[in-house]
């Protein structure tokens, strides 16, 4: 009877072969289609059908995703592009992690934040008629 040899650590190689296989699966879970149904809504609740219909894990802190409105999904299509359909025009980013498969999301930055109005005072100076009226 053949026996795989141990590795280092340990582990027959018929282990490691295993883990390899079952990332490679979840990995390409993500790239199968499927058929989305997902209203435009709430990014709480978009984000949780989403997660249900495609079976991949999407984390973000809830303070992210508070407030925001997610665009409507529908047709058949990778889990990817449906979450790239779903935040279109929200302000929000998805980024994937290549070890889990999950996404995880953020604020995306305002390309309009180098143009807006700033923050500090003026350094111009205030027009002769500006001081303050006395009552």
């Amino acid at each position: 009877m053949f026996q795989s040899a141990p590795d280092p650590r340990g582990r027959p190689a018929k282990v490691w072969a295993v883990i390899a296989f079952l990332a490679a699966a979840a990995l390409a879970l993500g790239a199968e289609q499927r058929r989305f149904s997902i209203p435009a809504g709430p990014a709480e609740k978009s984000l949780r059908q989403l997660a249900t219909q495609s079976g991949i894990e999407v984390v973000y802190p809830a303070e992210v995703v508070r407030g925001v409105r997610t665009a409507e999904v529908k047709g058949r299509m990778t889990p990817g592009e449906a979450l790239g359909r779903l935040l279109t025009g929200t302000g929000l980013d998805s980024t994937r992690d290549a070890g889990t498969g999950a996404f995880s999301l953020s604020r995306g930055s305002d390309p309009n934040d180098s143009r807006a109005a700033q923050k500090t005072p003026s350094d111009r100076p205030k027009p002769a008629n500006s001081s303050p009226k006395k009552p």
